[in-house]
């Protein structure tokens, strides 16, 4: 429920980086990996972070790309 809340939350107002970095990760690790490649990729647009880079190429290595 906890992360729906923050999902919803991100629809309506924008939220910090690191926020947005940790509903990423957590997506990941309950195997949402889409969803977590979206959350970062939507992050790189708005601005480059090595941290989001680097976790959009985990995912893709993970995914055979």
């Amino acid at each position: 429920r906890t992360l729906a809340a923050l999902d919803a939350r991100a629809a309506l107002i924008a939220e910090p980086r690191d926020l947005t970095q940790m509903r990423a990760w957590a997506h990941y690790h309950l195997g949402q990996t889409g969803r977590a490649k979206a959350i970062f990729r939507q992050l790189n647009m708005v601005i480059r972070d090595p941290g989001s880079m680097a976790a959009l190429e985990l995912i893709n290595n993970q995914e055979g790309r």
